[in-house]
């Protein structure tokens, strides 16, 4: 009956901190920093769960983690495509 608790109450936690992360529908404001630190905390709480030998958790986790790593990827290409756009508009501003 221990036992059965602390699961119950693990896998309670996993699933409003899982909810927490992909239940708001729009989008949360986040800096580059935010972004990264997001995706590595999902990266090592998916290797934990693999490592546990805990499947549905390694794969609820590994898919958060991947969509994050995507995010951030986006976000750093849209970061550099517009340093490039600024850049360009500045040079043929002084022409």
């Amino acid at each position: 009956m221990r036992r059965l608790g602390r699961r119950l109450v693990c896998h309670g936690v996993l699933a409003a901190f899982a909810l927490g992360i992909l239940g708001p529908a729009a989008p949360a404001l986040a800096g580059k920093k935010g972004r990264q630190n997001t995706a590595k905390a999902l990266t090592g709480v998916a290797a934990y769960h693999l490592f546990k030998g805990h499947g549905p958790e390694t794969v609820v986790f590994g898919g958060a983690a991947y969509y994050a790593w995507q995010r951030a990827k986006k976000s750093k290409r849209h970061r550099v495509h517009r340093h490039r756009h600024r850049r360009a508009q500045a040079k043929t501003a002084r022409r």
